[in-house]
């Protein structure tokens, strides 16, 4: 840079403010250069820049544009350019994709930004009155601003395409340590406006929250337009702006009723995002103060309290959280388990006093219990529990039909999972057909609502159909609900990846069992790339769904015909089970079995005798240690084990054919 400078005949830059207004001065040469050795009576731009005829300061409210829009098809940039009152349009859009070309190459595109992010929006935040940097400010920046967010979001009109980078952008531009004067802008815009940062979308928020210059003020305005539950492509989003302004509000009461409600509001959002160890954090932090609460006032906080104690043992028990023992023990011995039938008795007693104000709540908390008791229990027991609370939600009156059927289908759907883990395939699907029908029904009344639980619903009921052998159902159900599972993926950064990776899974093993087994392969490579994301995020979380997914394309790869690739498929299932069992071995230990089974086979396919038998003498050791805790469930697996070991050290492996 300093020898650019000086062949200029310019100081070298000092500090990042001035780089950037160096690095700024030398496109407004280039626009005047080009400007001046440009043919304005000829044709349109060359490739060698003849016929460039778009005056400099022109060119500054393009790139201005550009930066805050981002590359956008051609009917957008001239829509873009339009608003401004710009001159020659076609011809400025033309000149500008000369000196800013589509990084991609793509055709019909136009307003490519300044590169790297950073400068544009430093470019941004320098063109835009309000600073004392040695740089020219335009009068017009901020009527652009303006200008390109003309439609209102909070009457919920539709926004402009460009509205998720403008935000995004200016919020970045005003983040820590950045431009106070973008900030007081952003907080004009957002006073005048909240819905607008909501319409921008997740990123924007995230960037709202990290921008101190933006009031507090302003912040809580945009976050009483939060959405009611979870909405994936929001959800990271709103997480990072409430816990932003939990810090806010909690520093400013004593209040114990507000300490519990920030903290739970808090957690609700994190979980949403998939950020499940911070909400336990925050739910734990929560409930002193319901206790405190309940004590004061039982009839009028003893929900509260119990609601909260049931959250938290169902976010503990999908955590594997503490000295979970299934077994005689019990719930004398469970923390998680302890806490959950708290929370039951509580809201039996409240039901018993006050039916019409507490039965939905127990029904509810019994929901929950059923989800508790499948991660420390067992499925037998969360059946039993899921089937209670069904028949609890079709007790309840029908005041509210859509709030009964949506309740109703919720409780369905995991009484059908939990049926299907208990292996009862018939009445898995029972249930989940009747929670589909409900789904659709509430789905045709309101589409856009319910989109999560309906998803959830669906992919389930896939699972039920798979395991009666009815997989093209299977299949069909899956590749209805995957483009919104996709999305949500995408939208989301954790929380919905891990559901995708397993629905992926799910639909491989499925595509496999009808033959399509190219598909099934394609499928099985996706899954386990999504699992391998929340993996590398949450090791302790997503571990297993890992180690399935492995298994799964072991499997695949075994019928494509590829047997070494099979085999280290295998091997890396091993190793994250093995890592797996270090975090929960109580846990985990059924999946290093299992996987340790495929890597026997594996390696009995490519004629490994002594890798065979290793691996065979340790599922058999794996297995008597869980048939000592459930001989019920695995029993049976040692016994084909002790098998399967005996016949590999006593007969020739040459051509056996497993």
């Amino acid at each position: 840079m300093a020898v650019d400078a000086h062949a200029r005949g310019a100081s070298a830059p000092a500090g990042l403010a001035g780089l950037t207004a160096y690095l700024l001065d030398r496109e407004h040469l280039h626009w005047h250069r080009l400007y001046a050795a440009g043919n304005r009576e000829g044709p349109p731009t060359g490739d060698d820049g003849s016929g460039y005829a778009t005056e400099p300061e022109v060119m500054n409210r393009a790139v201005f544009t550009a930066c805050l829009t981002g590359t956008v098809p051609h009917a957008l940039g001239d829509a873009a350019l339009r608003a401004q009152s710009l001159p020659r349009i076609d011809g400025v859009l033309r000149d500008h994709a000369f000196c800013y070309p589509p990084l991609d190459g793509g055709a019909g595109t136009v307003l490519e930004p300044l590169y790297p992010d950073r400068l544009a929006e430093d470019f941004v935040a320098l063109t835009l009155p309000g600073h004392t940097g040695e740089y020219p400010v335009r009068s017009w920046a901020p009527r652009t601003v303006t200008a390109l967010l003309d439609h209102g979001s909070s009457d919920g009109g539709a926004v402009p395409r460009w509205t998720p980078r403008l935000i995004t952008v200016l919020a970045s531009a005003a983040g820590p340590g950045r431009w106070q004067h973008v900030a007081d802008l952003l907080n004009g815009l957002l006073s005048d406006d909240p819905g607008l940062a909501v319409a921008a979308g997740g990123a924007a928020l995230a960037a709202l929250a990290d921008a101190p210059a933006v009031d507090a003020r302003v912040l809580e305005e945009v976050a009483a337009r939060f959405p009611v539950g979870s909405h994936p492509e929001l959800d990271a989003g709103m997480a990072t702006l409430t816990y932003r302004l939990a810090h806010h509000r909690l520093s400013r009461t004593q209040d114990p009723l507000a300490h519990a409600t920030v903290r739970d509001d808090l957690a609700a959002r994190l979980h949403h995002a998939g950020m499940h160890r911070e909400a336990v954090v925050a739910q734990r932090d929560a409930l002193p103060a319901w206790r405190h609460l309940a004590r004061v006032d039982r009839a009028r906080h003893g929900s509260g309290l119990a609601t909260a104690l049931a959250d938290l043992a169902v976010a503990r028990s999908g955590l594997g959280d503490e000295s979970a023992s299934a077994g005689s023990e019990g719930m004398r011995s469970d923390p998680v388990l302890h806490q959950i039938r708290e929370a039951r008795a509580l809201y039996e007693e409240l039901a018993d006093e006050d039916p019409v104000a507490h039965r939905r709540g127990l029904a509810v908390t019994l929901r929950k219990m059923s989800t508790v008791l499948l991660a420390r229990r067992g499925p037998a027991d969360a059946a039993r529990c899921a089937d209670e609370a069904t028949a609890s939600f079709r007790l309840l009156p029908q005041n509210d039909l859509r709030q009964w059927r949506e309740d109703l289908a919720h409780a369905l759907s995991a009484s059908g999972l939990m049926w299907q883990t208990a292996g009862d395939g018939e009445r898995s699907v029972s249930h989940g057909e009747e929670a589909v029908r409900l789904y659709r029904a509430l789905a045709e009344a309101d589409p856009g609502a319910l989109t999560v639980e309906r998803c959830k619903a669906f992919l389930n009921l896939s699972v039920g159909y798979a395991l009666l052998g009815r997989n093209r159902e299977a299949i069909a159900l899956a590749e209805e609900v995957l483009p919104t599972v996709r999305h949500f993926a995408q939208a989301n950064d954790l929380a919905w990846v891990s559901e995708m990776a397993l629905a992926l899974n799910n639909l491989a093993i499925n595509q496999a069992r009808v033959g399509a087994t190219g598909d099934a392969l394609e499928t099985a490579h996706a899954a386990v790339s999504l699992a391998r994301q929340c993996e590398a995020a949450d090791p302790v979380l997503h571990g297993g769904l890992l180690m399935m997914a492995l298994i799964t394309l072991a499997n695949r790869l075994t019928e494509a015909r590829r047997p070494r690739d099979s085999l280290a498929a295998a091997e890396e299932a091993v190793g994250v089970s093995r890592r797996n069992v270090r975090y929960d071995r109580r846990h985990h230990l059924p999946g290093l079995a299992l996987a340790v089974r495929v890597l026997r086979e594996r390696r009995l396919g490519l004629q490994d005798r002594s890798g065979a038998v290793e691996a065979a003498g340790e599922a058999v050791e794996l297995l008597k240690e869980l048939a000592l805790q459930d001989p019920g469930t695995f029993l049976p697996s040692l016994r084909e084990a002790e098998s399967r070991f005996l016949m590999l050290t006593s007969i020739a492996v040459i051509g056996f054919d497993p």
